[in-house]
């Protein structure tokens, strides 16, 4: 199963409704009772919105942690950007980051 960056980043911040299930979904990943995988485009994507908040010190550990919890980081590939683009060639409303999660799973 791919993690997707926003559990990560729910878990770790403000009050919201999907703050509980994304702390419990990664504790089943830090005790592995979840089989699970990121992409190498997911870590990025986490440090990216935290630089961009200027989140510092709690963003570091947000991605620590993920690297640490999560055994698996699958490669993106040239094959799948190019069945990536397929995707958004073929399916006209799907939003732009999905097909790459889809391709690498």
């Amino acid at each position: 199963m791919l993690v997707d960056s926003n559990t990560f980043m729910y878990a770790a911040g403000a009050a919201h409704r999907n703050k509980q299930p994304s702390v419990s979904f990664l504790e089943c990943v830090s005790t592995g009772k979840a089989q699970v995988c990121v992409s190498t485009e997911i870590l990025p994507e986490n440090l990216h919105r935290y630089r961009s908040i200027v989140w510092g010190e709690d963003g570091k550990q947000v991605f620590m942690l993920a690297r640490e919890i999560v055994p698996r980081i699958l490669p993106i590939d040239r094959d799948s950007i190019n069945r990536a683009y397929g995707y958004l060639e073929g399916i006209p409303n799907i939003m732009a980051r999905h097909p790459i999660h889809a391709v690498i799973c």
